[in-house]
Parts: C-alpha cells; sequence; structure tokens
C-alpha cells in the first residue's frame, strides 16, 4: 500500500467534492476513500491509501484524481511495476 496526502497549502478553505483512479487495468485501488464532500482549511491535510495488485508481471500505469468544489482537478500519474505470484502466495516469485 501507498499513501498519498492532500494538503492545502495555500490560505483558503477548499472543498474536495470527490476521490478517484483510473486504469485501463484495474490494478490500483483506493482503500477506505475519506468521506467526501470534505472542507479542509489552510494547512490541514487527509490521507488516502492506495493498493497496487497486478497479479501479473509487468509495467502498469493509472492516474489519481481529487476535485475541488470550484471544478479544479488535481491530477497524479501513478505506475508500478507487478512482479508475479506464481504460487498465490502474495509474494514475489
Amino acid at each position: 500500500y501507498e499513501k498519498l496526502t492532500l494538503k492545502v497549502r495555500g490560505d483558503i478553505d477548499v472543498r474536495v467534492q470527490s476521490i478517484w483512479v483510473e486504469s485501463s487495468s484495474g490494478v490500483f485501488e483506493i482503500n477506505g476513500t475519506p468521506p467526501v464532500p470534505k472542507t479542509l482549511e489552510p494547512g490541514q491535510q487527509i490521507g488516502i491509501e492506495l493498493s497496487f495488485e497486478p497479479g501479473a508481471k509487468g509495467d502498469f500505469s493509472g492516474m489519481f484524481f481529487a476535485e475541488a468544489s470550484d471544478g479544479a482537478v488535481l491530477e497524479r500519474y501513478l505506475t508500478g511495476e507487478g512482479c508475479g505470484d506464481n504460487d498465490d502466495n502474495g509474494r514475489c516469485d
């Protein structure tokens, strides 16, 4: 699992309307999405936990999105390398 942090660095409140990931292979997911909409005050932050479960060898990519109430969308590129789990033990083989 990886954790992303959304933090307000400016001096105004930001209302987060929605958070999601997109991936053609479906290997990236948000675990326990924080309740949205949520207003973050300056300096306040929320953590978002992402999982990456490719189930196969290869390079994978996706996008993370967070949309504010004013329509602004934060986008972050996601990448991961799958190593394969040939015996289904949860570890790279």
